[in-house]
């Protein structure tokens, strides 16, 4: 006889029963099994495109920019200046200035006189009974130039000083300075019409203006009645420019 057979009614009916509930159990792990399975592939293929947050989350991939490509600007924006390199040389402020300027390498100066007494150009000599008037052209080529000169004024009988001097230019000092040749005579500087009383480098007295300037001088030798007098003129820069000048005298 075979197990089987041996077996009653009332323990088949629980086996069965048993093989029964096995078949469920069996079929419900194999649904859960294969729902997990295809959940599993799902979310494989969504991390190889997407990358998952801790909330459950998606956070989409940035987008990969394109460097060949030029942004387009807005009309209504202003351009920025493009940028130039170096720097600028600063203004110098100085403004026009007299030909030659202050560039000195083009400026000429022909039969330069001296620039001091004893180195001044002789001009011709004259008498206070001569009333033509002297002219004397010249250039004042920077600070550094001084120009000078020197002339013997006699004093004639019955004839009167009347000293006048005129200096055309700009930038220019101009003065007028006067030596009593009378042994002994000290030089009295009177007035200085257009000007003001100033000594020379060596202390003659004298008369200064600025130029464009005309000066009327009057001066006496104490303690002589000749007048007698060396007269040097002296123009001096004011400022390092080349200025071309004209110089007027008469006695």
């Amino acid at each position: 006889m075979s197990v089987v057979e041996r077996v009653g009614p009332a323990e088949r009916r629980e086996t069965h029963l048993f093989l029964r509930e096995r078949a469920k159990m069996l079929r419900s792990k194999l649904g859960l099994g294969m729902c997990a399975a295809i959940v599993g592939v799902f979310l494989l293929g969504a991390c190889g495109s997407k990358s998952g947050t801790a909330d459950g989350g998606v956070i989409e991939e940035e987008e990969e920019l394109d460097a060949s490509v030029t942004p387009v600007r807005d009309s209504a924006t202003p351009v920025p200046p493009a940028f130039e390199g170096g720097i600028k040389p600063e203004d110098s402020g100085v403004g026009p200035v007299p030909d030659g300027g202050n560039d000195l390498s083009g400026c000429l100066d022909p039969g330069d006189p001296g620039g001091t007494e004893p180195t001044s150009k002789l001009l011709p000599n004259t008498d206070d009974c001569d009333k033509s008037k002297g002219t004397v052209k010249g250039v004042i080529r920077g600070l550094a130039d001084t120009d000078m000169y020197r002339l013997t004024l006699a004093d004639k009988t019955f004839c009167r000083q009347d000293s006048n001097f005129k200096l055309d230019g700009t930038a220019l000092e101009f003065c007028a300075f006067i030596q009593c040749k009378v042994n002994g005579a000290n030089t009295e500087i009177e007035s200085c019409g257009g000007g003001i009383k100033k000594d020379s480098d060596i202390g003659l007295h004298g008369c200064c203006a600025g130029s464009p300037t005309e000066m009327k001088v009057t001066w006496n030798c104490s303690g002589t009645i000749d007048e007698q007098s060396d007269v040097y003129f002296r123009v001096k820069p004011t400022q390092n420019v080349c200025t071309p000048y004209t110089l007027t005298y008469n006695f």
